[in-house]
C-alpha cells in the first residue's frame, strides 16, 4: 500500500526523557517519518495540558531527515474518565454482566469525538496509529485507513495491580470487554516484547499481524563514553514513583536485598533517580535507614548523574508489558541486574552475558553480591550490554521493518 497521511493519535507528552511511555510514543512518531520520509503527519494529541506539543522540533528532526510535513492537532480534553461507581453498578455487574452499561464506568468524551470526526473528514488518512488503548476507544471516522494498535499495556490488568478494591475490580471487568472489542478492529497491533502475544492474538482478528519494536533510545555523547569510572559501587534505581512497578520493585528490594548487601558489603552508594525523599518515606519506607541513600528528583539529565560501570535494578517481580527503562539502560554501559518474569521475554539480551535475569530473590540477592565484589564483572558485562545496544537496537533498522511490514500487508 502507498502511504500518504498518517493520523497519529496519542495522551503521551512529546519528549525522550519525561516517562516510559512518552519516550515509546516518541520514538515511533520518529520510525514513522524516517519509514515514510514524505508523507504527511497529523499528530492528534488529546490531553487537558496541551503545552508539552507546543515546543520546537528541534530534538524530533535530529533523528530524521523528514521532508514531509508535520501538523499538530491538540484537544484540550481528555478522551476518558472514570465515572463514580454507584451500589447498584455493582451489584448488576456481579450478577448480570450485560446490563451494566459503559457509560455507568467510563466517559468518552464528546469533545475528542467531535475533534477526530472533523479532522478526518478533511485529512482522509492511509494509516491511523493509535498510541494505547484510549486512542482506540474512539469511534473511527477514518475510512479505509489501516488501524494499528501500538499496545502498552492492559488497562484492565493495570487498575487492579495499581489498587485493588471493589469499583476497581467492577471497572476491570468492563475495560477488558473494551478492551476485546477494540482489538477486534485493528488490522496491526505493536509490542514491545512477547508477554502478551498470545492474549492479544485471542481477541484480534485471524489476519492481524503483530509486528515487534523494541523501545529506541539514541546513544549518549562521546563524552559521556569517555568519562572515567572508578570502582565505587554505586547502585541505581531509576523510574518515578508514579508507575506501579517501580513502587513495588523498589519496595521489594529495600526489604529483601538491601538487608542482605549491608552483611557482605556496606560501602556502596544507592541512588534513586525520579523519587524524592519525601516521595520514598511516603509510599516505600519511612523507618529505614537511608544515609547510603542519594535521592536525585526528575530535573537532572541522567547522563550527568548515571556513569559507566554502575550497577542498575530493576527489582520488579510481575509480568509487564514493556519495561522501557531496560533500552534506555543498554546505553549507558551500565551492568544490569532484573527478573526474568518482568524483562526476559525481550530479544537478543544473553543471560549472565550482557545482563544478569533470575527467577527468585535469593538469585537476586546473589548476583547483586557477584556485581558489587567484582569491579571487572561490572565492567565486562557494561561493555556487552553496550555493544547489544549498537548492534540490535538502531532507530535506522527498525524504521526500514516498519516500512516493510506495512506496506506489504
Amino acid at each position: 500500500m502507498e502511504v500518504n497521511t498518517i493520523s497519529f493519535l496519542t495522551e503521551f507528552p512529546y519528549g525522550f526523557d519525561t516517562s516510559g511511555a512518552s519516550s515509546t510514543s516518541s520514538y515511533h512518531l520518529v520510525l514513522l517519518a524516517k519509514a515514510f520520509p514524505k508523507s504527511n503527519i497529523h499528530i492528534l494529541y488529546f490531553n487537558s495540558n496541551q503545552n508539552f506539543w507546543l515546543q520546537s522540533y528541534t530534538e524530533f528532526l535530529s533523528f530524521t531527515s523528514f521532508s514531509g510535513n508535520i501538523s499538530i492537532h491538540v484537544c484540550n480534553a481528555n478522551i476518558m474518565k472514570y465515572v463514580p461507581i454507584k451500589l447498584k453498578t455493582i451489584a448488576t455487574s456481579i450478577f448480570k454482566l450485560d446490563e451494566v452499561l459503559f457509560k455507568n464506568i467510563i466517559n468518552i468524551s464528546q469533545i475528542a469525538i467531535d475533534f477526530i470526526k472533523e479532522i478526518y473528514n478533511k485529512i482522509r488518512p492511509d494509516i491511523v496509529w493509535c498510541e494505547h488503548l484510549f486512542p482506540l476507544m474512539l469511534p473511527q471516522y477514518s475510512g479505509t485507513a489501516k488501524l494499528i494498535y501500538v499496545h502498552h499495556d492492559f488497562i484492565s490488568k493495570i487498575l487492579l495491580k495499581r489498587r485493588f478494591n471493589l469499583k476497581n475490580w467492577v471497572r476491570s471487568r468492563y475495560i477488558k470487554r473494551i478492551e476485546e472489542k477494540c482489538l477486534k478492529n485493528v488490522e496491526m497491533v505493536i509490542t514491545g516484547n512477547s508477554i502478551e502475544h498470545k492474549e492479544i492474538l485471542s481477541h484480534t482478528r485471524k489476519n492481524c499481524i503483530i509486528h515487534n519494536i523494541p523501545i529506541l533510545y539514541p546513544p549518549l555523547s562521546q563524552e559521556y563514553y569517555n568519562r572515567s569510572s572508578d570502582s565505587k559501587i554505586r547502585i541505581i534505581h531509576l523510574g518515578t514513583i508514579s508507575a506501579t512497578a517501580n513502587r513495588k520493585g523498589l519496595k521489594l528490594f529495600c526489604k529483601e536485598s538491601l538487608p542482605y548487601l549491608d552483611k557482605k558489603n556496606s560501602d556502596y552508594q544507592f541512588i534513586i533517580i525520579g523519587i524524592t525523599k519525601d516521595e520514598f518515606e511516603a509510599n516505600i519506607d519511612k523507618n529505614i535507614n537511608t544515609t547510603k541513600f542519594i535521592f536525585k528528583g526528575k530535573e537532572i539529565p541522567l547522563e550527568e548523574i548515571i556513569k559507566p560501570y554502575d550497577i542498575h535494578v530493576l527489582p520488579y517481580m510481575g509480568k509487564t508489558g514493556v519495561r522501557t527503562k531496560l533500552y534506555n539502560l543498554l546505553r549507558f554501559k551500565s551492568a544490569i541486574l532484573g527478573y526474568k518474569q518482568s524483562v526476559g521475554s525481550i530479544q537478543s539480551l544473553n543471560d549472565g552475558e550482557d545482563i544478569f535475569l533470575v527467577k527468585n530473590i535469593r538469585n537476586f540477592n546473589k548476583k547483586l553480591i557477584e556485581l558489587c565484589m567484582s569491579f571487572e564483572k561490572r565492567k565486562q558485562m557494561s561493555e556487552d550490554s553496550f555493544r547489544k545496544f549498537s548492534e540490535h537496537f538502531s532507530i535506522d533498522e527498525e524504521s526500514r521493518k516498519l516500512s516493510e511490514v506495512i506496506t506489504s500487508n
